[in-house]
């Protein structure tokens, strides 16, 4: 679990620019908690140039999940925005930032997005 975590970080630390976020500027500290035991990611995005460190300092936006969870999250077997509105894990700050960056996050694998309808769509006409 906390191999696919570190190898997300790492990937996206050498992802370089990401077109999807070239208009967004903030930082965002992602804090996992269990049993007493935190750990703590600053990701930095300037205009879709994203950078990730793991040092201690105040952001615009948190997000606060468990290991367990944000491991699924990264391996694509569950939806950041579904678990923060079930409750499974919590943000503070600048919400739409992170709703901005959840678009780099893997999404679950069955899941069909409206693109992939459209071109489904298209391919049975």
């Amino acid at each position: 679990m906390a191999d696919s975590i570190a190898r997300f970080f790492e990937g996206l630390n050498h992802r370089g620019h990401e077109a999807r976020l070239e208009k967004l500027n903030g930082t965002v500290r992602i804090e996992l908690h269990d049993n007493g035991h935190s750990e703590h990611w600053l990701v930095t995005v300037k205009l879709g140039e994203i950078t990730v460190t793991r040092e201690d300092h105040v952001a615009d936006a948190t997000i606060y999940a468990s290991p367990e969870l944000f491991g699924r999250i990264v391996r694509g077997e569950a939806n950041a925005i579904s678990a923060l509105l079930r409750g499974e894990m919590s943000t503070a700050g600048d919400l739409q930032l992170v709703v901005r960056l959840e678009r780099i996050l893997p999404g679950p694998a069955n899941v069909v997005g409206p693109h992939r309808l459209a071109h489904a769509g298209r391919a049975a006409s």
